[in-house]
């Protein structure tokens, strides 16, 4: 009996790799962020299918810019004033992320260089003219990068430094391009962190040093640019306030800038984590059921604050059957982002909202929102994972209904009733994250591209 359950078991696992290998898209439930690809623009790589666009060379960027930056610059302004007395970083993560919850999740525009030519002078023309900075939408690490600027801000313009100091430096200069981004985690937006002392890996440190393993990937960044600026994808790269500016930045994109900027060798990338195993409880009932609890005595000694980070093996991430270096150009070794911070929670109170999300009988993605509640009597201290998250189904609906329940649905609410997107920013404690279950598997922990997460820590 133990024997068949065995070869069942492995059955199993063997047609869910091949389902991971053969998917095309993102998986459902996932959080995947690839730099310079959004999800269009992404699937139209793997599929090797042409964009449909009115302009192949360029895209205006179809908002106004300047009211999105004004925005921006007053509500960080607003948020610096009330953290003027907050000197622990935990508690400025904390407030940090109460007051941007639930702002919704996008890729697509989420950074660029704006009109930025240095930090006091503006009306430079760039590739991508997204905002430096904004805060009606985030993506994962846009996200990271707005809180982390706010360490030691004691106003805007103190912010404004910080977020340029933390955004670009790939190569090696201070210059604004969007060459010198820091479009690489492992490679670009860690190792400058870790020079100018705001970060510092801690993965392999302390109680974590007996489980922390490490993977290496092959960072070809020329090769990167040179696979967006391919003919179906290069006019959805090049995003430009003026129509008058297109054409220009096209061409800048296309041609590559003069050095230094162009002059990116292939770099071996390494990277610690430890291994999401480590996290969890596994259990298998007399079924062969196989269920996943949070190692909470481990996940509560990460230290926090810290920046954590999934950690992908690169030869095994694939989309539509292809390497993920065959897609985009180049290796990749960490697929997304967030915060780590801890907060004590009162018994009888909401922690989070849990959405969980499956297919019913039509196929049509089906989403439930449960609380989860605060059972201790004496509360509750969590570690919480605060990210800006893509797991739920896109253009999905989140609100409160007229009963006071959180729903996340395909339909929008009726009447006055505000709303924001399932995709937004949230917290929610990472052991939870971690056994993610959607669409009947557990996203994380049963795909075996993922390794672990890598552990940032934030200093002061």
């Amino acid at each position: 009996m133990k024997k068949m359950l065995l070869f069942l078991s492995l059955i199993a696992i063997a047609l869910l790799i091949t389902a991971w290998r053969a998917s095309s898209k993102k998986v459902p439930g996932d959080d995947v962020l690839v730099p310079g690809y959004t999800s269009k623009t992404l699937n139209a790589k793997v599929n090797g299918s042409p964009l449909k666009r009115v302009n192949p060379y360029f895209t205006v960027i179809p908002y106004d810019y300047y009211q999105v930056t004004h925005t921006a610059r007053t509500e960080v302004a607003e948020l610096i004033k009330k953290l003027q007395n907050v000197n622990n970083l935990n508690t400025l993560v904390k407030k940090a992320g109460n007051y941007f919850k639930n702002r919704p999740y996008n890729a697509e525009g989420a950074e660029g260089e704006g009109d930025w030519c240095t930090l006091t002078q503006r009306g430079c023309a760039h590739i991508q003219q997204d905002p430096l900075y904004r805060t009606d939408q985030f993506d994962c690490q846009t996200w990271v990068q707005t809180a982390l600027a706010l360490i030691n801000a004691r106003n805007i313009n103190d912010y404004e430094k910080n977020i340029l100091a933390i955004e670009y430096g790939a190569a090696h200069t201070d210059s604004i391009r969007y060459y010198n981004r820091n479009n690489f985690i492992s490679s670009d937006f860690n190792p400058v962190n870790q020079a100018s002392g705001l970060l510092k890996d801690v993965t392999n440190k302390g109680v974590f040093s007996s489980y922390a393993r490490k993977t290496s990937a092959l960072i070809n960044r020329q090769k990167w640019f040179a696979y967006q600026a391919k003919p179906n994808l290069i006019g959805e790269n090049v995003r430009v306030i003026r129509n008058a500016d297109g054409l220009v930045m096209y061409h800048r994109l296309k041609n590559k800038y003069p050095a230094p900027f162009h002059v990116f060798s292939p770099e071996t990338v390494t990277i610690a984590y430890v291994p999401k195993e480590t996290f969890v409880k596994k259990s298998v009932d007399s079924k062969g059921t196989v269920r996943y609890q949070p190692n909470l005595k481990l996940i509560n000694q990460i230290p926090t604050p810290s920046v954590i980070e999934i950690v992908r093996d690169v030869k095994q991430w694939t989309m539509n059957e292809k390497n993920i270096k065959d897609v985009i150009g180049s290796e990749l070794n960490v697929s997304h982002l967030g915060l780590l911070y801890r907060d004590r929670f009162p018994y009888g109170s909401t922690i989070f909202q849990k959405i969980t999300c499956s297919k019913d009988k039509a196929g049509n993605k089906v989403c439930s929102v449960t609380p989860q509640i605060c059972r201790k009597k004496t509360g509750c201290i969590e570690t919480l994972f605060l990210h800006a998250t893509e797991a739920y189904p896109d253009g999905y609906y989140y609100y409160q209904d007229a009963q006071s329940h959180y729903q996340c649905t395909a339909k929008k609410p009726a009447g006055g009733t505000p709303y924001t997107t399932c995709n937004r920013l949230l917290a929610l404690p990472l052991g939870d994250y971690l056994v993610n279950y959607q669409y009947d598997h557990y996203v994380y922990l049963e795909n075996p591209a993922i390794l672990g997460i890598n552990i940032e820590k934030i200093l002061n």
